[in-house]
């Protein structure tokens, strides 16, 4: 009979372990439902997707930068493993490791300023400015300012491109 209340003991002992473990598990995850980004928020003819927590905040600052004479663009969102591997091999140690990036995520984006005529987005202007570091050209001051009020940080002051969103 002890050998019975020791193993029924074990047993609930393992089985609340268990349900705990998996209870936090569960609260660290999050499920990533991924949507596209319009056309307009996308770098030339790119297609790309983010967790739909992100696409209406992100899409509103576009929209509110441009108003302000600012053309702002991403060239990359959500990212499998594979892709961002295929990143590694091309930049190296300038790319997050894999399982740390926070593209995998569907919450980051990557943003570039992009070519304005008479104040809206066109691809097929030539803005010589561009040529330039993005932290030196205006939009990415008109990030540093505003991007907050829309939900977003730059994660990593050495990636003036790299913009997460946060939920609030």
């Amino acid at each position: 009979m002890k050998k019975l209340v020791e193993f029924s003991l074990w047993l609930v002992a393992f089985t609340f372990l268990t349900f705990a473990v998996f209870f936090v598990t569960k609260i660290r995850e999050r499920e990533i439902v991924l949507v596209d980004l319009s056309t307009r928020a996308c770098w030339l003819n790119t297609e790309q997707q983010v967790d739909l927590t992100v696409k209406e905040p992100l899409e509103r600052m576009i929209d509110d930068a441009e108003k302000e004479g600012m053309c702002l663009v991403v060239s990359s969102g959500y990212r499998t493993k594979e892709e961002q591997e295929r990143i590694i091999e091309k930049y190296g140690d300038l790319a997050e490791e894999t399982d740390k990036s926070e593209h995998l995520t569907g919450l980051a984006v990557d943003i570039i300023a992009c070519p304005m005529t008479n104040g809206k987005r066109d691809d097929s202007a030539e803005r010589l400015e561009l040529r330039k570091p993005f932290d030196q050209l205006p939009e990415y001051k008109w990030l540093s300012e505003n991007a907050g009020e829309y939900g977003f940080i730059q994660t990593y002051k050495e990636e003036a491109w790299h913009w997460r969103f946060y939920e609030r």
